[in-house]
């Protein structure tokens, strides 16, 4: 229920009409011209609620139309930021039939709230000193926005925007009051423009006696305190920017003075001739250049020095930083802060939910982690406006997915998303500044070739060859054959339990490299015959069975045709010629259960790209598009990205090399279409 500040009845008007945020009193016989003077009262809240009631007696007597605002929830909504400017502060709107009526009436209100003062109108001249009554020239109900003048023929447009407007033939037959515009700044300072409009105080461009450019930000008064408040928020601004500034840091807002008028308080600080992030994308970002690794490379100097300026802030005592596009700038070498506007030394206020950059997740972080996880989504916008998806569904994760997928497209290795990822999801984002080489380890070797690729997984996985403690290891120094001979004693028993791919027959090929000894060979020669045995026929494409008890097919390198497939190419065997020509193209004909290396879709990948590098037709997009498959598989746990899998269990962990081997996959596929691209 809506409270009232004035019950009408006890008056006995005629007419009593509500519309829209205001009570209409009309009496009957008042008869009003096209265009005249209106009369408004502004008033903070507090003076308004005391003095309404006299101002509408004192009305009702004078049998005067008018309207007023008469719920609290109005009265607040007129003195808002919801509302056009130039409606600002009109609680009492008040229509003479005469310029002898106007000028009584505006006289006695001046009198009843001569030590009031209200937010001042921009549309409206004060009637003589008063701070609370003003004045304009305008249409009556605006049933009419053109006047013509008789004389002349000349027209006058009734124009609602904040400034004073008259027709060059009507004279003001009030006292002008006190310039809209504060003279003491006026006289210090030479407007240039206005940068930004808000209804409590504009941003302004500017200029001072001795030529440097300032910005000049103003508080307008009367105004509910409350957090939209721009006079509280501009003066602490002003405040908290003068500490900082003494404490030596010197990439934030630096400010000069404070000109304190009537009906204003504006805030002088240095103009800083830098741009603000928020045409980076389009102009300089990965998805709109031709070369998109120096782009990304911008991308994380302004992330990396971003990260230290808000642990400089953090450990002068500050957070809540405002962290967008708008509000950071680079210059080449450093990040600097527009404003300070949000920026406090305690987690009592209300902190800023800049669209775009937050999410219902952030409401329960401190202010600290606030700030970095306003830094992922920064570094998400940055890249291609990945932080509108997350700010509007709320899913952080798959919006990583997304920027990470067009990231591959473009090239550049998805592993340098890290950093994003870190931000947003880390229990403790801020633990990123004291590990420098977060950013550096994503960047590997990209000539690494398939064969170092391999040894490196392989040595990652407990790798038993046919039920042996015996570790894989590729192209070793010196060969131990007792394995060998082992199988071919027991092939009847070993064999059958040895997998189709790295586990065993194609790990079999790799340890005996080339290696032309009779043993050597004749283990080639049981695998050869292992893999007639398995062949198969799936869904029209070559395929092999993993072993001979199961008949399970498997496309796996650890236990499958991806592993027969990759031996085959590193070993650049002619009589292996016709394993990779016959089975390259079932690999992308099964299904998977993760985006695993060693037993995933990203193996297949590899095996595809080895394949490539040995001359094979295999198309890049096929080898992509599974890449991309993987990424989406990613998830982020324990503050790491993983792939989620069949085997993401706590019976069976997740190798915590997987992901980075999937990372180290796409790097070398990035690392080939470079080079194939150059030649």
């Amino acid at each position: 229920m809506l409270l009232l500040l004035v019950n009408l009845e006890s008056h006995g008007t005629r007419s009593v009409e509500i519309k829209g945020h205001f009570a209409f009193v009309h009496f009957t016989g008042n008869q009003f011209p096209a265009f005249f003077w209106k009369l408004h009262v502004s008033l903070p809240p507090r003076d308004y609620e005391r003095h309404i009631q006299s101002i509408v007696d004192f009305l009702v007597m004078r049998k005067v139309d008018f309207k007023f605002v008469n719920t609290e929830d109005d009265l607040f909504l007129m003195l808002g930021n919801s509302i056009p400017v130039g409606q600002i502060g009109k609680l009492v709107t008040i229509y003479p039939t005469s310029i002898d009526e106007a000028r009584a009436i505006a006289t006695m209100l001046a009198s009843m709230l001569q030590d009031c003062a209200g937010p001042e109108i921009k549309t409206d001249r004060h009637f003589n000193d008063s701070r609370a009554v003003s004045y304009r020239f305008g249409s009556f109900f605006g049933e009419n926005t053109v006047l013509t003048d008789q004389k002349t023929g000349k027209e006058f447009a009734d124009d609602r925007r904040p400034a004073f407007h008259l027709p060059e033939w009507i004279h003001d037959p009030f006292h002008t009051a006190i310039p809209a515009t504060g003279t003491s700044l006026q006289q210090r300072y030479s407007l240039r423009g206005i940068i930004k409009r808000a209804n409590q105080g504009n941003i302004y461009r500017g200029v001072d006696a001795v030529g440097r450019e300032v910005i000049i930000k103003e508080g307008r008064k009367f105004f509910p305190s409350s957090p939209e408040n721009k006079l509280e928020s501009r003066k602490r601004e002003f405040s908290i920017s003068t500490e900082i500034r003494s404490k030596g840091f010197s990439y934030g807002p630096q400010p000069l003075e404070t000109i304190d008028e009537d009906f204003s308080t504006f805030f002088i600080y240095l103009f800083r001739p830098a741009e603000s992030l928020h045409d980076f994308p389009a102009v300089h970002g990965p998805l709109t250049v031709t070369d998109s690794e120096p782009s990304f490379h911008t991308i994380e100097r302004i992330m990396h020095t971003l990260i230290l300026r808000i642990k400089e802030l953090h450990d002068a005592g500050y957070a809540d930083i405002d962290i967008t596009d708008a509000n950071v700038s680079f210059d080449g070498d450093n990040v600097f802060f527009l404003d300070f506007d949000s920026l406090h030394t305690d987690d009592t206020h209300q902190f800023p939910k800049t669209p775009c950059y937050w999410i219902d997740d952030f409401r329960n972080d401190s202010p600290q982690n606030r700030d970095y996880r306003c830094a992922g989504m920064l570094m998400l916008y940055l890249i291609g406006d990945y932080n509108y998806y997350i700010s509007s569904t709320g899913d952080i994760r798959q919006g990583l997915r997304m920027a990470m997928i067009n990231l591959l497209r473009l090239k550049i290795n998805p592993r340098r998303m890290a950093v994003a990822a870190h931000l947003l999801l880390s229990k403790r984002p801020g633990k990123w500044v004291n590990e420098t080489n977060r950013i550096d380890a994503s960047r590997i070797d990209i000539s690494q070739p398939i064969s170092s690729l391999l040894q490196r997984i392989i040595t990652t996985h407990d790798v038993k060859l046919f039920g042996t403690n015996t570790r894989l290891e590729l192209h070793p120094s010196s060969h131990d054959d007792t394995i060998y001979r082992s199988w071919l004693r027991n092939s009847d028993e070993d064999w059958k339990k040895a997998s189709t791919g790295i586990c065993g027959l194609a790990g079999c090929l790799l340890y005996c490299g080339d290696d032309c000894s009779l043993l050597a060979r004749n283990v080639k020669d049981v695998v050869f015959r292992e893999l007639r045995i398995r062949h198969t026929v799936f869904r029209g494409q070559p395929a092999l069975f993993r072993d001979g008890i199961s008949n399970v097919i498997s496309p796996y390198i650890d236990d499958g045709i991806a592993g027969i497939i990759l031996a085959a190419c590193l070993l650049r065997d002619s009589s292996l010629r016709e394993i990779v020509r016959n089975y390259v193209s079932g690999i992308s004909g099964l299904s998977c259960k993760g985006s695993h290396v060693w037993n995933g879709m990203a193996g297949w990948s590899l095996a595809l790209l080895a394949c490539k590098n040995a001359g094979y037709d295999v198309p890049s997009n096929t080898i992509q598009q599974q890449l991309e498959s993987c990424i989406q598989y990613l998830t982020f746990k324990r503050e790491a990205l993983i792939p989620y899998g069949w085997n993401d269990t706590a019976e069976h962990p997740v190798y915590g090399d997987d992901v980075n081997s999937l990372f180290d996959v796409i790097e070398l596929f990035i690392s080939t279409e470079r080079r194939k691209n150059r030649d």
